[in-house]
């Protein structure tokens, strides 16, 4: 069934590759048609659109004689003022403020790999003195950006929070033009609003002594996107299951078009606006898209490396999400993927070496058929892995078999991963 999917799209792509009438359009009916020609969850998926909350945002690249690219994006169900929560693919752009943060800093001695302590002034937060999983014991930069993107890791990406601070991660992101954002809680960590305004103090640490220090900071930013929004018909509190809808008023926000964008931002910033742009090095920028890309298998932390529970595609849902084996050399795929209160996420630019493909994709769905929220019953297996697995094939296929005026050289990605 899968390859009829496949055949499908590729025929309903190749029309809409020869009618040029569609290509800014803000839907992208084909793709919707297509969808629904798969029987069971995926048709189920198309009927129930407020049910699944489904948005994708497709971005094709055309590279022009000089190699430049240019972008065609198509949308489905694509809405910036339909909430969903973002859940880890936030973690990305906090990685990228937090290079932004370290070259403010403009001191010759303090780098990715200078100890970064985080205190503790407060009795609810938790000091970071000690990596138990690096080789060398001793918490950085570095160290925290691999494992939030690599992993996933929570408590890494919540020291990036803490050391860029709660009100500047917001504004930093506003002034670039990420009106949707709003960064407001830490990961996995049930702390009350009050809480997490408070940004504990940051130290770098050479020889045992402070050579750079950042004091607390208490934030008093108004959320200007902070709204009643209210999901399912129960939720659990407290060990307590409560009959009422949950209300996502003070979590985390971001778009599916500011997701994209952010990573477009990354992947090729001379092609986004210059205040969208992120203000890092092309050395720390490297550095970021070498780790987006990396398996568990390739990273500099051992555990990773040797554990049975980081699989190649652990946090690689398009494509090879439902699969545990090896992913082919030739593609890597630079994203960041979210998991949280039934909703599922990828945020990928999606790249194939040995066949000059290159694409952006971006797609969140809930899967939440009980409707209650914070019961931790949510059919990521049964349903939004696959889904996005199916999703990233479909496109990919269609990639593989599309004319190109001109290839794609792709020598800059393939030299983070291949030297």
């Amino acid at each position: 069934m899968r390859a009829l999917i496949l055949l499908v799209l590729i025929v309903f792509m190749s029309a809409c590759e020869r009618n040029r009438n569609v290509d800014w359009s803000p839907e992208f009916p084909e793709l919707s048609a297509i969808l629904a020609q798969q029987p069971d969850w995926f048709q189920d998926i198309m009927s129930k659109p407020e049910a699944f909350e489904l948005q994708i945002r497709y971005t094709k690249i055309n590279r022009d004689a000089e190699g430049n690219p240019h972008f065609t994006t198509f949308t489905l169900n694509e809405n910036a003022d339909r909430y969903f929560y973002p859940a880890s693919t936030i973690k990305l752009p906090v990685a990228a403020l937090a290079l932004e943060e370290l070259r403010r800093i403009d001191d010759e001695r303090i780098d990715l790999f200078t100890q970064m302590s985080v205190d503790s002034t407060r009795y609810w937060q938790t000091p970071s003195h000690i990596d138990t999983l690096v080789a060398n014991q001793i918490p950085s930069l570095a160290t925290h950006i691999e494992k939030t993107i690599i992993v996933s890791d929570n408590d890494a990406h919540n020291r990036l929070f803490e050391f860029v601070g709660h009100e500047r991660t917001n504004k930093l992101m506003w002034e670039r033009g990420y009106n949707s954002v709003l960064f407001s809680h830490q990961l996995a960590n049930p702390l009350r609003d009050e809480q997490n305004r408070v940004s504990p103090p940051v130290r770098f640490i050479e020889n045992n002594q402070t050579i750079f220090s950042i004091p607390e900071r208490i934030s008093n930013l108004q959320y200007p996107n902070s709204r009643d929004i209210f999901r399912g018909k129960k939720n659990i509190y407290d060990d307590e299951l409560i009959y009422e809808p949950f209300n996502f008023r003070d979590k985390n926000n971001i778009s599916i078009r500011d997701l994209q964008k952010s990573l477009i931002a990354l992947v090729f910033p001379e092609s986004v606006p210059e205040k969208m742009r992120f203000q890092i090095t092309e050395e720390d920028r490297r550095f970021l898209l070498r780790i987006m890309g990396l398996l568990p298998n390739e990273s500099s932390i051992a555990y990773y490396r040797e554990s049975e529970t980081y699989y190649d595609s652990y946090v690689k849902f398009f494509m090879f999400g439902d699969e545990m084996s090896p992913m082919p050399e030739n593609v890597r795929i630079l994203n960041k993927v979210g998991l949280a209160y039934g909703y599922i996420l990828d945020n990928a630019y999606i790249v194939d070496f040995e066949n000059g493909i290159e694409f952006f994709l971006t797609a969140v769905i809930l899967v939440n058929e009980n409707q209650t929220f914070n019961d931790n019953t949510y059919e990521y297996e049964e349903i939004g892995i696959p889904f996005l697995h199916t999703l990233g094939t479909m496109i990919y296929e269609y990639e593989k078999n599309r004319e190109r005026a001109y290839q794609s050289d792709l020598t800059e990605f393939k030299s983070l991963f291949h030297n």
